[in-house]
């Protein structure tokens, strides 16, 4: 780190067993486990040590990409364009720069949710690179900035042949998908009641790029079944469980997308939760067997999204 300058350049190198949030990485669970009452209750070490295995994975994942790179490429970057580079890793592990506003605010954000800062990374990673690959090429045409746009699109390139290629493995398997943005099951697999989500964490967002590019092209009555800022709303809802959610079903004690009746334990269990807890009530709601419960923990250590449910229609 220290001889190639990493830290100087701009990349986020996290310190494990530090409490400090804008040091550390995203809480394993919520940041209540912070609080005096858990600490007497000998709880924090299951974050502690799930904190630093994330941390030194993330932090050699990203310092090994950054001395491949400056290694390979470094006499066709810049200085700017290096920051960039180190930029375009922080936001791709869950760190992008806020500034001290957006650090105050993910700080407070944290005690309510889980992980708002890596949820709000892969929200606009897509978004940002589409705008390096797309739209810069028409006013930074130098040396340098081309480079990096390249490295971007390569980048891309490769993340989309990966998936592509797992996923026409899976359907030679048997395996279904829907390339359909209306369809809540948009990009995922299924085979029976089993349903996984490899995209890692990038399908909402594509899913509203995608509608957002078809909505044009739709007649004025298709239009009329397609609210798009409903959409954003119900992505915020089960990406971030925001306050506003929250708050609309605290008021109504329903659900704000399905509208089925909730209790108030629910509603505050299922803001606070981390993911893990969400997907054991998920588990419970279900009614899962031990061999479609060992599954679900199968995937979710590797990073997929999965479930047992049978298909639902757009309207649900």
């Amino acid at each position: 780190v220290k001889e190639y300058n990493l830290k100087e350049r701009g990349l986020f190198v996290a310190q494990t067993g530090s409490y400090d949030f804008t040091s550390a990485e995203e809480d394993f669970m919520t940041r209540l486990l912070d609080l005096p009452i858990f600490k007497k209750m000998g709880v924090t070490w299951i974050k502690d040590a799930s904190e630093r295995a994330y941390n030194n994975f993330l932090n050699t994942m990203a310092i090994s990409e950054a001395i491949h790179v400056l290694k390979t490429k470094g006499d066709k970057y810049n200085e700017e364009t290096i920051r960039r580079f180190m930029e375009d890793i922080n936001v791709r592990r869950g760190r992008p720069t806020l500034g001290a506003v957006g650090e105050g605010g993910m700080a407070f954000a944290s005690y309510l949710l889980f992980s708002p800062r890596f949820t709000f990374s892969r929200m606009i990673s897509p978004v940002i690179d589409a705008h390096t690959v797309l739209v810069e090429p028409f006013y930074k045409r130098d040396k340098s900035s081309r480079a990096f746009q390249r490295h971007v699109a390569k980048e891309w390139f490769g993340y989309f042949t990966s998936t592509v290629i797992i996923v026409s493995a899976f359907m030679l398997r048997g395996w279904e998908t829907s390339l359909d943005p209306e369809d809540p099951e948009y990009l995922k697999l299924r085979k029976g009641k089993r349903v996984l989500d490899l995209t890692g964490g990038f399908r909402q967002t594509f899913r509203l790029i995608h509608l957002a590019i078809l909505f044009p092209n739709k007649t004025k009555e298709q239009q009329k079944n397609i609210d798009m800022q409903e959409e954003f709303f119900k992505v915020s809802k089960w990406k971030l469980h925001p306050v506003f959610s929250v708050g609309y079903e605290a008021f109504h004690q329903r659900d704000y997308i399905s509208k089925k009746p909730k209790t108030y334990g629910e509603i505050a269990a299922e803001a606070v939760s981390p993911i893990f807890g969400q997907g054991v009530m998920e588990m419970i709601e279900e009614d899962l067997t031990p061999l479609e419960i060992t599954e679900d923990m199968y995937w979710s250590f590797f990073g997929a999204g999965y479930g047992v449910y049978e298909k639902r229609s757009k309207n649900t």
